[in-house]
């Protein structure tokens, strides 16, 4: 059977932040409620899974099975790549090999292995990844830190090195593949070095080489889905999708950041504790009742900064909860 662990982490700690030094307690609370697996899951809740930043471990002979390692916490897992498996990045099953970092999608099997629907390998020359939101520019120009979640493929003594802060030089910035309607969006979903906004998910790559200054070049960077909760206050129509305003809470990463100004340019975002959440056809409303003005809600998805814009493509909506 497969457990669903949901953790309510603002009720799970409580900090003082006026003691000398600040004090904290963390008592986790969360529920675990049982998942029935599907056929052919297609979220979360009935056995899909999404893992960012594996490592390939070893590649079977039999041309569709593989372990991989997960980042930190170094699980190991069986994969089986099915028939109708897509591949993005690398051409098939036969560009497997150990050490290659990736992406994917998968349902959880009868026998705990799973079967992978999507696999996507963003460099396929990459020796180090880190998953995690970028927080703020660094030192100088070009140069950025991120918030490290999820490492793979590094050590802290030899090469390959990873650290959480990477310099651009000839970087390509993507888009996760795990969306496939960013092209129908209603507004210009770019993501480039010109609008790299402080507080998005990305899955940076490099070929774990540190300058002087234990800094490593990003070879890539791509947009990974991320979840925000906050208050509806609006609900509209645009090109096809249903779009709601929704205020976030003023202690969220992105509003936090955006007033972060030490070694970074001004705040870019014209209102940092707004955003329009864009759901169409694709996206899983996994919540009860009917999204409206007043609703709590928690969406995932990519986000974008559109011009001082922030907008979110939804790729998930779950019930939300008390800010």
């Amino acid at each position: 059977m497969g457990l669903s662990l949901n953790l309510q982490v603002s009720q799970s700690f409580t900090i003082d932040a006026a003691a000398t030094p600040e004090t904290f307690t963390i008592d986790p609370v969360f529920t675990l409620t049982p998942v029935s697996i599907a056929a052919q899951p297609t979220d979360e809740t009935n056995g899909k899974v999404t893992v960012i930043d594996a490592e390939v471990s070893s590649v079977g002979t039999d041309g569709k099975t593989f372990t991989a390692q997960t980042g930190n916490t170094g699980a190991t897992l069986t994969i089986v790549s099915g028939t109708a498996a897509v591949f993005q990045g690398i051409a098939g099953f036969s560009a497997l090999a150990p050490n290659l970092l990736f992406s994917f999608d998968a349902a959880i099997q009868s026998d705990g292995s799973l079967l992978a629907t999507r696999i996507e390998v963003d460099n396929p020359t990459a020796v180090a990844g880190l998953a995690g939101p970028f927080t703020i520019p660094v030192i100088g120009a070009g140069s950025f830190d991120t918030l490290n979640l999820e490492q793979n493929g590094c050590t802290f003594v030899n090469t390959p090195f990873c650290d959480q802060i990477f310099f651009q030089s000839g970087t390509v910035f993507s888009v996760s593949g795990e969306f496939t309607n960013v092209t129908n969006l209603p507004f210009p979903a770019t993501f480039t070095t010109a609008n790299f906004l402080q507080g998005q998910n990305v899955l940076v790559t490099s070929n774990g080489i540190p300058d002087q200054q234990s800094i490593e070049t990003a070879t890539t960077i791509t947009l990974l889905p991320q979840t925000l909760n906050g208050m509806v206050t609006a609900v509209a129509n645009d090109g096809g999708f249903t779009v709601y305003t929704v205020t976030l809470a003023p202690y969220d990463l992105i509003p936090v950041l955006q007033n972060f100004t030490d070694d970074a340019p001004p705040p870019h975002l014209t209102n940092p504790t707004t955003i329009s959440v864009y759901v169409d056809t694709n996206t899983r409303m996994l919540n009860t009742g009917t999204v409206a003005a007043g609703s709590l809600i928690r969406f995932r998805g990519l986000i974008f900064d559109d011009n001082g814009a922030l907008r979110m493509d939804a790729g998930e909506i779950y019930e939300g909860v008390t800010e």
